[in-house]
């Protein structure tokens, strides 16, 4: 599997890199009020109304912090594209099958995102499937319709 690795509140993490439109340094996010505390606002980009969700506050309910630097990246998830602040984007790299501990997270439910454990060399890297973690988040609906009707309205 193809992977991108990335930090969110001094932890790594990685992601099937197959879903990954891009990764921006900047974004201007425009704050949107009464939105849950995870979305960080929203961004028009290439004609979509994008989510900016803090990834930080998704895993750990508190901010990711902007002091080591602001990574977002664009993620096309079920049910529309999603930009997901981490703090920083590490690197691609090939993941070898033989280094994936998968049965024991997937036992564990609370966190059926949680996809697998890889082995990288001086530190285990968790793997988030990022369309299990939208579906369970509370309160995407309302997120998701909100960027489809803003998107609607621009048309």
């Amino acid at each position: 599997m193809n992977a991108l690795t990335f930090r969110t509140n001094g932890q790594r993490f990685a992601c099937n890199i197959e879903k990954v439109q891009s990764i921006e340094n900047n974004l201007r996010v425009s704050f949107v009020p009464k939105m849950p505390a995870y979305v960080d606002g929203f961004v028009k980009q290439q004609g979509e109304v994008i989510p900016v969700l803090d990834l930080g506050y998704l895993l750990y309910d508190r901010k990711t912090s902007r002091k080591d630097g602001e990574a977002y990246i664009i993620y096309r998830a079920e049910a529309l594209t999603i930009a997901f602040f981490v703090e920083h984007a590490d690197q691609i790299l090939q993941m070898e099958e033989s280094k994936l501990a998968e049965k024991s997270l997937q036992t564990y439910s609370q966190v059926p995102y949680f996809r697998a454990i890889y082995d990288l060399q001086d530190e285990l890297v968790t793997i988030i499937d990022f369309d299990i973690l939208v579906n369970a988040t509370e309160g995407m609906e309302d997120v998701i319709e909100f960027a489809q009707d803003e998107m609607n309205e621009m048309k």
